[in-house]
């Protein structure tokens, strides 16, 4: 991706619209004066990437998916929900960037509500299958993820989707 960044600044464009952290990082160190769009990002202002989501400055713009402050919202939403649920899962992929920021905002929310986070994380496909087996094994009351998956049935098949419903 870093290539690709560098290549494209090479080739002067009008602008440079990129999707995601990494791609808002690696074109933001690349370019000063070519304007960057920034089409979804955890928060480019905690990276230092711009100074404010009101008045960003600089060549950067875009949108920031405030996954910190929706984790914590839905946590909130569940609680409302369900109001006696007191373990929550909250599946993260350790990869993610935001990953640190979002778990901490989810736990601070968490506490006054009496409700106990239990991390789990999945990279892929395969690690995936192995966080809902072992969420079978010890249910929560409820999970938080991040983003939803685009084909349930592709990403975690039939037979764990009922372990999952159980």
């Amino acid at each position: 991706m870093a290539q690709l960044t560098r290549e494209s600044v090479t080739e002067r464009p009008s602008v440079l619209v990129v999707a995601g952290l990494t791609g808002a990082r690696l074109a933001h160190n690349a370019t000063s004066s070519i304007p960057i769009v920034v089409a979804t990002s955890s928060d480019l202002v905690d990276a230092g990437i711009v100074k404010s989501l009101a008045h960003p400055g600089g060549n950067v713009t875009g949108v920031s998916d405030l996954a910190d402050e929706t984790a914590s919202k839905r946590l909130e939403l569940i609680k409302a929900a369900l109001p006696n649920v007191s373990r929550v899962a909250l599946l993260v992929n350790p990869q993610f960037p935001a990953t640190a920021k979002i778990e901490a905002r989810v736990r601070s929310t968490a506490a006054p509500l009496g409700i106990t986070i239990t991390r789990v994380q999945a990279t892929d496909r395969a690690s995936l299958a192995l966080a809902i087996d072992a969420l079978a094994k010890s249910p929560p009351d409820a999970l938080n993820e991040r983003r939803r998956c685009e084909s349930r049935s592709s990403t975690i098949g039939p037979e764990r989707q009922s372990k999952v419903r159980s």
